[in-house]
């Protein structure tokens, strides 16, 4: 899995990025170190320099279990469902 992280790090677009937002906000990596300033638009140049944090966070990802952590608004699972609404399954296959 590292090694495709950094494969997707390695390229200069991407087609979905809401998708990598969503992980991203999810495995809580700042809003402001990967939106574009004043916006809640992915700025992939420096996203992708988090794509090892994004690994780690998941891999240590622990699903079940009550969380002790702060979240903020853009970090849990309801503001994440919103950002890919649009998307479908079909679309991501």
């Amino acid at each position: 899995m590292y090694k495709s992280c950094m494969e997707i790090a390695e390229l200069n677009v991407i087609k979905m990025p809401r998708i990598i937002q969503s992980l991203m906000f999810l495995m809580r990596i700042d809003h402001d170190a990967i939106c574009e300033p004043d916006s809640n638009r992915l700025f992939w140049k420096s996203a992708k320099e988090h794509m090892k944090e994004l690994c780690s966070g998941i891999s240590n990802f622990r699903m079940l279990g009550k969380k002790e952590e702060q979240y903020k608004g853009y970090q849990t699972l309801n503001f994440c469902e919103k950002l890919i609404n649009d998307y479908t399954p079909e679309d991501v296959e």
